[in-house]
């Protein structure tokens, strides 16, 4: 299992190799890959290496180069802030309800309503779904400057993406791994299209 890891090690751009730790999952029901903020340029990519072993090679690299494309883009949220405000606002807005402090309840009830819908937006919500998309696109990049030809890249990146969606038992996921899936194709339609033109150009 220790060679996966060093694998995957070998599969980050060189000016991540210092930001990008790489480990087993630790926790319970872990998921199969997750990508977690530990400071402003430190994350840690955990997976369930049990799972993950039975999956395709190609499948497992543009998982991996997507979480990649997450870290470079930050788009991997830090949902530490939105919690403790969630929570506290959720605990003080109870304990306003029982001393008639209209005012405070309002102003509690006012950040709870913030920070859920952060988390909200972070997790399912439409940045989510926007941020996830430019994320596909940047590892179908990063599997290029690691040798993949586009087709390649777009077709284990669509694989990947199915994969996850037959396995997936939630409604909501599903439904996201099927608009980055739909969205996925139209951009491998529009670069095929183009690396055409490219190439008829060429030729002339």
């Amino acid at each position: 299992m220790n060679n996966e890891l060093n694998r995957l090690e070998t599969l980050l751009p060189d000016n991540l190799l210092t930001q990008i730790a790489i480990a087993s999952s630790a926790e319970h029901r872990p998921r199969l890959i997750l990508t977690k903020k530990l400071a402003k340029k430190r994350h840690q990519i955990e997976i369930d290496l049990n799972a993950w072993q039975e999956i395709d090679l190609d499948y497992r690299n543009l998982l991996f180069w997507y979480e990649v494309a997450r870290i470079q883009q930050h788009s991997v949220p830090s949902d530490r802030w939105q919690l403790i405000v969630f929570t506290a606002g959720l605990g003080m807005s109870t304990l306003e309800i029982t001393s008639h402090h209209v005012l405070l309840l309002a102003v509690y009830l006012l950040l709870t309503v913030i920070a859920g819908w952060q988390l909200y937006q972070n997790n399912r919500g439409e940045s989510y779904l926007r941020a996830a998309t430019q994320a596909d696109q940047g590892a179908i990049l990063l599997a290029q400057q690691f040798g993949y030809s586009l087709p390649r890249a777009y077709r284990s990146l669509r694989g990947a993406i199915s994969m996850l969606l037959k396995r997936s038992p939630k409604k909501f996921l599903a439904a996201q791994y099927q608009t980055r899936r739909q969205v996925l194709e139209i951009n491998a339609i529009k670069d095929r299209n183009q690396v055409e033109q490219l190439r008829k150009l060429s030729l002339r």
